[in-house]
């Protein structure tokens, strides 16, 4: 019985359990910028020496990297749903089957074909269980990846931001009573030092939901983990 019931477990989770997304980035490091020069008087002083440039090219090629992982995650993902949609009904169908036949045995005092449908019974519901969590945890990594994907759109879309307010950059801020000669900030540039200040808040939500995310997603494979020690099915640690 317990041969049998681990032989099953063994081809559900060989078939069903997905590899881990990895992501490889291969972008060039960022040339060190030039040494700030903040002791020159104020007429001197810019809006990006205030609001310096953060973000460039190797950081849009991470989030489009970011983005290829998840879209690569998110059809396996679709696929492991399809797989599971057609497995989980099918041994239920199986368990119905095998009831119906276990009726049948006990009717007939056939006690050796009873012991036999009555192990397959337990084998399949214990199948069952391991796919109805693996079901589970495979709604946890879609939405792991789909987080994933909108960090990398938000990583984007913040360096979007960043070179927008580049033109504006050379705007001085010193005052005409500090001897300034120049034009101030237009509201355009100011609009868009806000457009970017959201755009970095919006990465950083990102980045919360991708943790929130992984954390749901560990803590589901370790309640798979812990199921299957309980059930003797793999060998936990003393």
């Amino acid at each position: 019985m317990r041969v049998v019931t681990r032989l099953s477990l063994c081809a559900v989770l060989a078939f069903f359990l997905l590899p881990a997304i990895q992501v490889t980035v291969h972008a060039q490091a960022p040339a060190a910028p030039a040494a700030d020069n903040l002791t020159k008087p104020l007429t001197q002083y810019t809006v990006g020496d205030i609001f310096p440039k953060v973000a460039g090219d190797a950081f849009r090629e991470t989030g489009k990297t970011w983005q290829m992982a998840s879209n690569e995650f998110l059809k396996r993902t679709g696929d492991r749903r399809t797989a599971l949609a057609a497995a989980i009904p099918a041994k239920e169908a199986e368990i119905a089957s095998l009831k119906g036949q276990l009726k049948a045995a006990k009717s007939a005092k056939d006690f050796n074909k009873q012991g036999t449908l009555e192990g397959q019974i337990k084998t399949e519901e214990i199948v069952t269980a391991v796919l109805q969590q693996l079901n589970k945890l495979n709604e946890a990594q879609s939405a792991t990846a789909t987080a994933w994907g909108e960090t990398g759109v938000a990583m984007q879309k913040f360096v979007d931001s960043d070179e927008l307010f580049d033109q504006y950059r050379t705007v001085g801020i010193a005052r005409p009573e500090d001897g300034a000669t120049g034009a101030k900030l237009s509201a355009e540039g100011y609009n868009a030092i806000l457009g970017q200040a959201k755009a970095m808040s919006d990465l950083g939500a990102a980045y919360g939901k991708v943790g929130s995310a992984l954390k749901s997603l560990a803590d589901r494979r370790k309640a798979l983990l812990d199921s299957l020690a309980k059930g003797g099915h793999i060998e936990k640690p003393k």
